[in-house]
């Protein structure tokens, strides 16, 4: 099996699990307005070692499934729109490798406030659901909170997964030339 076909496989046994995780287990975990978003921040993670173009189809596929999966009730593409513009714009973070973990917390966050405002600002104007009013900031700010700290413990198991499997990154940054 060549690196990339190992890669691809890998990638694709993460998203599966990912997404069945959120779906089943996460989505259920509420707690101030927002429920952590594990598909979020398994993007994030490998969005900082992929190039934009395969980190926007990453964001868009992960996306568009979690829009199919079970309990969501949102407008059909609101997440895959929102996680494509987070994908791509991590990607463009050059040479994540020696990010200080403070810096992981930024990227994160946001990232999760951009991907908030996006899915959110589709469902408002579809009205899909009420403008929250008051609660509009603490929504936000837990949903943000929730994704950092998920984020911070995973990001450096998700580097570590992608050296392991395919190969270490580009010295160019990330959009070089593997997979």
């Amino acid at each position: 099996m060549t690196l990339r076909a190992r890669w691809y496989l890998t990638l694709a046994l993460l998203l599966l699990v990912t997404l069945i995780v959120q779906s089943v287990v996460i989505s259920r975990v509420q707690w101030g307005g927002a429920a952590p978003d594990l598909a979020l921040v398994v993007v994030v993670g490998l969005a900082l070692t992929m190039s934009e173009d395969r980190a926007a189809l990453l964001g868009f596929t992960t996306g568009l499934l979690l829009d199919l999966m079970p309990p969501d009730v949102s407008a059909l593409g609101g997440t895959a729109l929102a996680f494509t513009v987070v994908a791509a714009g991590v990607a463009r973070v050059r040479d994540p490798r020696g990010m200080a973990w403070w810096e992981r917390a930024g990227v994160l966050a946001l990232a999760a406030a951009t991907s908030w405002l996006v899915q959110n600002g589709i469902a408002w104007i579809l009205a899909d659901r009420p403008f929250p009013g008051w609660e509009l900031p603490w929504a936000m700010i837990s949903y943000v909170a929730y994704v950092v700290v998920l984020g911070i413990p995973l990001l450096p198991a998700l580097a570590w997964l992608r050296r392991a499997v395919a190969g270490p990154l580009s010295p160019a940054g990330v959009g070089g030339t593997a997979p």
